[in-house]
Order: structure tokens, then sequence, then C-alpha cells
């Protein structure tokens, strides 16, 4: 479509919509510090960590997680048979929480099971993180609980204020590490 010279406007137009989502998706490239982002942006940069993150990760989704609390945006990866880590992008179209969650799998497992491998993973994961991870606001019991989060900001920035995507990277596989040191 890029070398179409012709005047069919409805073309012209499905040309010019395609350019338009192609330069939102890719706009995570040019993130700033503090700046809106879309969700296509957030869509573009999962892809993108998608691609770096499978060579080491294996199991890994994303898309949009719908919950009483309106949802959120999520991409998950480094499953270890129970627990695995959790972004969650809440109000994606408004730069809301970004938040780096270490979530524990229940499944149909009972009240009693659940509260006691949320306790145990939770203490796991805080002695393998030390200071780099920090007990949630909430703690529930549930098929899918988190944990704990990274205490700092995941998503990262160079000097210049513009979005460092090998930096972020880098945090992400930190966590990683103590995921993987929490549950050898």
């Amino acid at each position: 479509l890029k070398e179409y010279g012709g005047a069919n406007t409805i073309l012209i137009d499905f040309r010019d919509y395609l350019r338009r989502l192609d330069d939102r998706t890719n706009g995570y490239k040019e993130w700033t510090r503090g700046a809106t982002i879309c969700w296509e942006a957030w869509q573009g940069f999962f892809k993108q960590l998608e691609e770096e993150l499978r060579k080491t990760a294996g199991w890994l989704g994303w898309g949009y997680v719908p919950n009483p609390t309106g949802g959120f945006l999520g991409f998950w990866w480094g499953w270890d048979g129970a627990a695995y880590l959790q972004l969650q992008i809440v109000q994606p179209w408004k730069m809301g929480e970004q938040l780096l969650c270490f979530k524990v799998g229940a499944g149909e497992a009972d009240k009693a099971k659940q509260g006691k491998l949320k306790d145990d993973y939770h203490q796991r994961i805080m002695r393998a993180g030390h200071d780099r991870v920090r007990r949630p606001d909430r703690m529930r019991r549930g098929k899918t609980m988190t944990v704990a989060q990274w205490a700092s900001d995941w998503l990262a920035f160079g000097a210049d204020g513009k979005f460092d995507f090998d930096k972020t990277v880098s945090n992400l596989k930190e966590a990683e590490g103590v995921l993987k040191r929490a549950c050898p």
C-alpha cells in the first residue's frame, strides 16, 4: 500500500489508517518520563518484550485481563509450576499504575491451601529479593494471588528522560532472578 499512487479514496484512507496505527504501536520507542502512553504503544512494547524474553522465559503471554475493578493490560512470564511474574498496566490509556508483581497460581485449591501457598511464596520471594521487593498493599487468597511486588520502577528511563528498553529488560531479568532464587 505504500507504493499505491492511485486516487481511490477508500484505499488511501485505509493506508493512512494503517500508518497511524503503526505509528501508535511503535510509539513506545519514543516514550518519555511522565508522558501519556496510548494503549497501542503498550501493545507494541509487549510485542517487543515478548520477542526479547522468549529467548529465555519460554512460557509467556499478554493481553487484557478483566476484573471487577476495571481490569488491566497484563504481561506474564516465568512460570515455575506455581509462581510467575506479571506486569499490570492499570488504566494504560492514562499512564496509570505499572506494577511488576510476583504471582502464585493456586487453581482450585481450598482456602486453607491457598493461604498456605500465599504465605509460603511471600516469605520465599521476600527473602530472595531483599530490598528489591515489597509486600503488596493487599494480599488475598484466590486462584491467583499477588504475593510480592517490585519495590522500585521497573520501567526505565535515561537521564535524558527517554525510555530505555535495554535497562527495562535488565530490570525484568533481575526480577526473574529473584523468582528463580525463591523457587528453585
